[in-house]
């Protein structure tokens, strides 16, 4: 089959996996929470672990690097949402920062975001949620700019001006 399909291995997000012909040899894309994807490949024939082929950044490793935390909420019907935050990367806890919403996000993850790590490097947290049926959120993902989208997102700008990092300035992109 040629579906394909994301697999979670503790903070990793294995995907874009392919086999080599021979049946043995797979290569797949690894990213470790607020980090590029690098390849990786391994043997399933030796149950090798995966070795890194390609360190797509290198220049990121020096960088002080957003802190990110998976965060559930409610939206105006009481579902369950989530979204992640991306903390200043010079976060200290206790302080509280201007935050901006990322909005319309219609996925779910905690990879790589260099809008979100562009803000958190000049002092903002930065927060992509997770729309209504889509990534870990419940209900079902409809058409795009729909009213109840516009009653989430004016639910979500009071939830984020409440949270312990936010300074209550809250700005919307997307």
């Amino acid at each position: 089959s040629k579906r394909t399909r994301t697999i979670t291995r503790g903070t990793q997000l294995l995907s874009g996996a392919r086999l080599a012909r021979e049946g043995t040899t797979l290569v797949m894309s690894v990213a470790d929470g607020n980090h590029p994807v690098d390849l990786f490949v391994t043997d399933l024939a030796t149950a090798d672990a995966p070795r890194k082929l390609v360190e797509s950044n290198p220049q990121l490793a020096a960088k002080p690097i957003a802190k990110t935390e998976l965060l559930p909420y409610l939206d105006a019907d009481g579902k369950t949402r989530y979204g992640v935050v991306h903390l200043p990367s010079n976060y200290e806890q206790g302080k509280r920062y201007p935050t901006v919403f990322i909005i319309y996000e219609d996925f779910f993850d905690d990879t790589w975001d260099a809008v979100a790590n562009l803000l958190a490097a000049h002092g903002y947290a930065a927060l992509r949620v997770d729309m209504a049926g889509s990534g870990d959120s419940d209900g079902i993902l409809g058409q795009e700019f729909l009213p109840a989208e516009a009653e989430d997102g004016a639910e979500i700008v009071g939830w984020i001006a409440a949270q312990h990092w936010c300074d209550g300035n809250v700005a919307m992109f997307g």
